[in-house]
C-alpha cells in the first residue's frame, strides 16, 4: 500500500501545499494509483476465489 493510505499525518502535511498546480497533479496521481491498486487487489481476490470454488466443486 501507499503511504497515502497508511499515514494520515503525511497526508495532512502534504495537503498544506495543495495550492500549487504541480502538487495538485501529484496528489491526483497518488489518489489514482491507490484506487487502481484497490481495483487490482479486488480483481485478483475475485479471480482467486473463483479458481478455489471451481477446484472445490
Amino acid at each position: 500500500n501507499f503511504q497515502w493510505a497508511q499515514d494520515r499525518l503525511v497526508v495532512q502535511w502534504f495537503e498544506q501545499f495543495k495550492s500549487s498546480s504541480v502538487t495538485n497533479d501529484r496528489i491526483k496521481n497518488l489518489e489514482k494509483q491507490y484506487a487502481l491498486e484497490d481495483i487490482r487487489r479486488y480483481v485478483f481476490l475475485s479471480f482467486d476465489l473463483l479458481l478455489k470454488m471451481f477446484f472445490f466443486l
